[in-house]
């Protein structure tokens, strides 16, 4: 029997793991992880630290899963290995492929996130903006293409730029959703893309 508890961290889900990972509850985990996956999770903390025996399937659902998560820009990770599991993580070389957790604190940033947010309201002709200001891990800002011609829409099959879903956290600007010119060619506009 396995059991599982969910608790949010920062921008992880921390799933507490509680029994044995053999190959009766090895599907149960499997199917756990595809649901966590399908709901748009994509950084997940796996914690052992109530798990007594891992299996090879175990090992494998482990393994795809995290395959699963890579490709769409996600991670698996582990934390609370027993002395017994961290020598089959090493000994299978899943110490290679998973990113084992010591202090999970200062993994998922919980003593950088203590600072207090603060709250402002603006009103303008019966609207009301709500900003708030939170502390959060810095991101990267990219320009991509020619914005030169933006102003007369003058682009062509040779202006189209693809870029992997897997490396865009948060996008937005003109662009449409598509590899094909012909297919997307008309559809040019302001986007939103949250990964």
């Amino acid at each position: 029997m396995i059991e599982f508890s969910e608790q949010n961290l920062n921008n992880y889900k921390k799933i507490e793991l509680t029994g044995r990972i053999d190959g009766i509850t090895s599907n149960e985990l499997a199917t756990y992880l595809i649901n966590l996956i399908e709901k748009g999770n994509r950084k997940i903390i796996l914690d052992f630290k109530g798990v007594n025996y891992l299996s090879s399937i175990g090992l494998r659902v482990l393994l795809v899963n995290q395959q699963k998560l890579k490709s769409v820009g996600g991670e698996l990770n582990i934390f609370g290995l027993s002395p017994q599991i961290a020598e089959i993580f090493k000994m299978s070389g899943f110490l290679k492929i998973f990113t084992v957790i010591d202090d999970i604190d200062q993994f998922v940033g919980t003593t950088e996130q203590s600072i207090t947010n603060t709250k402002n309201v603006f009103e303008t002709e019966n609207i009301s903006f709500t900003h708030i200001n939170t502390s959060s891990q810095k991101s990267k800002i990219e320009l991509i293409g020619d914005f030169s011609k933006l102003s007369n829409s003058e682009y062509q099959s040779t202006d189209l730029i693809t870029i992997s879903a897997q490396n865009t956290g948060l996008s937005i600007g003109f662009g449409a959703i598509g590899s094909e010119w012909e297919s997307i060619k008309s559809y040019f506009g302001e986007s939103l893309t949250i990964n």
